[in-house]
């Protein structure tokens, strides 16, 4: 036994077996939010698609496919208590989304007539809720939302 091991310190550089590590990556907090972007985005598009997979805009109607609809929020991402609030976030076209910086306006008067009068006002009251995001936090909603989007690709 002792004689292998002493042979194996002898071998030369090149015949050395090499040893992985398998270290296991920790995500930064900013990789995790931007993983729960991603995953919270397919989430919006997909609830809200029709059988045939359009997607209508929140705010003008446009019907989108799935591809270029994007993640609409009426009380912006900087807000991180309402960033992945189901209510706030809604599908929207590139035009109303980005050109048209949202259509704040447009967006209040549907969320009112969806969810209820006062629901804009609401959500605007509530954005500067503390919201203290940590990794296990993180972690936790990345796998709730993971599970939300597979219950809604079951038939």
């Amino acid at each position: 036994m002792e004689k292998e091991a002493i042979d194996r310190l002898n071998l030369k550089t090149s015949e050395k077996v090499k040893v992985k590590k398998t270290k296991e990556k920790v995500k930064t907090l900013p990789q995790l939010i931007k993983d729960l972007d991603d995953l919270f985005s397919i989430w919006v598009r997909r609830s809200n698609e029709d059988e045939r997979g359009i997607i209508r805009c929140f705010t003008c109607n446009r019907p989108l496919t799935f591809k270029i609809a994007q993640n609409g929020h009426f009380v912006g991402r900087q807000y991180k208590a309402l960033r992945w609030d189901k209510v706030n976030c809604n599908p929207q076209c590139y035009v109303c989304n980005c050109l048209n910086e949202g259509e704040k306006v447009k967006y209040a008067i549907a969320l009112d007539n969806k969810y209820g009068p006062g629901t804009a006002e609401n959500l605007n009251m509530r954005k500067h809720n503390k919201c203290d995001l940590d990794r296990a936090t993180m972690m936790i909603l990345i796998e709730e939302c993971k599970r939300e989007i597979q219950l809604l690709n079951k038939p």
